[in-house]
């Protein structure tokens, strides 16, 4: 990820380092210790809101790496950082699974038979 961060950000445009980008994910997995320890915390004491707070989660990952991303390469739009973001996302995961399939490693999925009347 932290690769991908510098990488692709400086094919467009970006001025970031591998060192930043370093920075950039450290601190961010910081931010998210403290966030899933506010989830373990909600799914003790609250369980019936943790999929509020996940949902939350996910989005404030968002919003931290689009923002993240924007100040490390200087870009000026974080609405096309988001998307760029996303779009890097898919390409990643994508060119990833067909590396693994090629590999020979692939999610085998069973079907778990349903109970039928007799």
């Amino acid at each position: 990820m932290v690769f991908a961060i510098a990488h692709i950000g400086r094919m467009f445009g970006g001025v970031g380092s591998f060192e930043g980008a370093l920075a950039l994910m450290t601190w961010l997995q910081f931010v998210f210790l403290i966030v899933q320890g506010v989830q373990l915390a909600v799914m003790v004491l609250i369980p019936s809101i943790l999929g509020i707070v996940s949902i939350l989660a996910i989005g404030l990952f968002f919003w931290l790496l689009v923002n993240f991303i924007t100040v490390l390469h200087g870009f000026t739009s974080v609405g096309t950082v988001f998307v760029m973001t996303l779009l890097s996302f898919v390409t990643l995961l994508f060119a990833l699974s067909l590396v693994l399939a090629m590999m020979g490693i692939a999610t085998e999925f069973v079907a778990v038979p349903v109970d039928t009347p007799t």
